[in-house]
């Protein structure tokens, strides 16, 4: 699969101009696990008893992941995350983010039980986070700086089951640059991803990915399983129906007369 380069934002550069750590400007935007608490030899948390808001918030986050495992599937140096901690600072064990999904270019794919920044070739490029009821203010208001300074290239706000209390839109969408914050799409039902050349939908109470060339909806692995098993069993029944065909002729072709 093709996707064209795009430098990320320096955050040791921007870290050099910081009086105080990120964690510290940023503590309202962290994550805080519940206990109890699962930690790696290094003592960083990687597992926590915290619950997910909802079933339709758990269906739509695995949605998300499934279609973007499958779509980088076969590319070695992106990783995917879905409500995998991603560590913000080293030495720090607090300092923590929780995204429903990101997506890492230059990340080598392999088994992990957190994404530690300094050990990766930087933060993730994106970030989805599916607004819920309890956790939506940080979401919208403390979570776009953080990702800022950190470097993330976009990060999105979908909002398919109206978890916003402001009634704020089903869909919005950043692309940080150096410098500042320049807000993509503000939108109620699309709007499109340059980091992943895909269009970002909320319809009908669901988030989607949308091919923005064939402006197909991109299905899941239980989507594409269904698929595939529905046109099986079609070309099963055109074969059936070919063989049929087949023999009344031959019946034809020995003076036999069709039923």
């Amino acid at each position: 699969m093709m996707r064209r380069a795009s430098p990320r934002a320096n955050p040791a550069a921007a870290a050099g101009s910081r009086t105080m750590p990120l964690s510290v400007i940023h503590a309202e935007a962290l994550y805080r696990p519940v206990p109890p608490v699962a930690c790696d030899d290094h003592g960083y948390p990687f597992e926590d008893e915290g619950v997910s808001e909802s079933s339709a918030h758990d269906e739509q986050r695995g949605y998300a992941a499934a279609v973007l495992r499958q779509r980088y599937l076969d590319d070695p140096t992106v990783s995917v995350g879905s409500g995998q901690v991603v560590h913000i600072e080293r030495g720090n064990r607090a300092a923590m983010v929780e995204p429903d999904v990101f997506v890492a270019f230059d990340a080598v794919k392999h088994p992990r039980l957190s994404y530690k920044i300094w050990e990766e070739p930087g933060p993730p490029d994106f970030v989805l986070e599916l607004v819920s009821f309890s956790n939506w203010r940080r979401d919208v208001f403390r979570k776009p700086d953080l990702y800022a300074d950190l470097g993330v290239r976009e990060y999105w706000l979908a909002d398919p089951n109206g978890g916003r209390g402001d009634g704020g839109p089903l869909l919005v969408g950043h692309s940080f640059r150096p410098g500042g914050v320049r807000e993509v799409q503000d939108a109620t039902l699309a709007g499109y991803s340059e980091v992943l050349e895909l269009e970002l939908v909320v319809d009908d109470g669901y988030f989607r990915f949308r091919d923005p060339t064939t402006g197909q909806i991109l299905p899941d692995y239980h989507e594409m399983t269904a698929m595939r098993d529905d046109a099986e069993a079609r070309a099963q029944a055109a074969e059936a129906r070919a063989a049929e065909l087949e023999r009344r002729l031959d019946d034809l072709g020995d003076g036999g007369l069709p039923p």
